[in-house]
């Protein structure tokens, strides 16, 4: 596992810190790592609760506090409430028919089970040679996983429903040389820059990945007045589109897969996807 940002835009904090990530793309076990790292130079694991979930949350008129409880019997009182409740803690099981009858072996990628697996989150899953495997779905985890799943199984059979938009990734180690040489505040102009770019914006592309480069040809407007920019976009869109599957049927040799596998849909429907492994 490892992000598809790259890891200057992807790592909070990493000049206050005074760390560099070691590869463009970092790996999960690093980002843990990093994110151990701010739980220690902030002191927030002094203050933090893992591991706990808001059973109540009542404003007190009175008191002009929030009253917090948890279901390990806290009761917080606070002035101020930040609610980031993004879905993506709890595992989604796919809604297949039969699911719950299957009488093999089965789990989630977000709860991965090693000890029947073997290896890390490296790869080196030798427990599966000989068995018979199946990966249910080709969304961006699975982009990461197959390539390790088809080289330790004895068969991986991959359910696809609708086709990712499969691109270079390019991973590489960082220069320490050009990370040394960066001028104090760079990570948050090279996050402002990033962001710029995917929002069409005309600034000068100094990370020349699959995001910049997808974005840059999506919005190269040119001289279209204003009220045909709209159509303009869309036909970019399906020059870009058109890249991603010339690569994708230059990539598989059998004709057929390469068919399955190209996606028919515009670039911004689903998340990008970038591999150098999985095709």
């Amino acid at each position: 596992i490892a992000c598809d940002i790259e890891s200057t835009l992807y790592l909070p904090r990493i000049e206050e810190l005074g760390v560099m990530p070691s590869m463009r793309y970092a790996s999960g076990p690093e980002i843990l790592e990093h994110c151990r790292r701010m739980g220690r130079h902030f002191d927030l694991y002094r203050r933090a609760l893992f591991q706990t979930r808001i059973t109540a949350l009542r404003w007190l008129e009175e008191d002009r506090r929030w009253l917090v409880e948890t279901d390990r019997g806290d009761r917080i009182h606070a002035r101020f409430v930040s609610m980031s409740t993004g879905p993506l803690n709890q595992a989604k099981l796919p809604g297949v028919p039969g699911l719950g009858d299957f009488a093999g072996h089965a789990f989630h990628t977000s709860r991965w089970d090693y000890d029947y697996t073997g290896g890390d989150a490296a790869g080196g899953l030798e427990k599966l040679a000989g068995k018979r495997v199946g990966i249910i779905g080709t969304g961006a985890t699975a982009i990461q996983c197959v390539p390790h799943l088809g080289r330790w199984a004895g068969h991986l059979s991959v359910f696809q429903r609708t086709p990712s938009t499969i691109q270079p990734r390019g991973n590489r180690p960082l220069d320490p040389d050009w990370a040394r040489g960066l001028p104090p505040g760079w990570q948050a102009r090279r996050v402002r820059d990033f962001t710029a770019l995917l929002g069409g914006a005309p600034v000068a592309d100094v990370f020349d990945d699959g995001w910049t480069r997808a974005f840059k040809e999506l919005f190269d407007l040119g001289d279209a007045a204003r009220e045909e920019a709209a159509e303009r976009i869309e036909r970019n869109d399906f020059a870009v589109m058109e890249r991603i599957r010339a690569g994708i049927a230059a990539a598989v040799r059998d004709p057929a897969a390469a068919e399955a596998l190209k996606p028919w849909y515009g670039l911004l429907c689903k998340r990008m996807g970038f591999s150098d492994e999985y095709l």
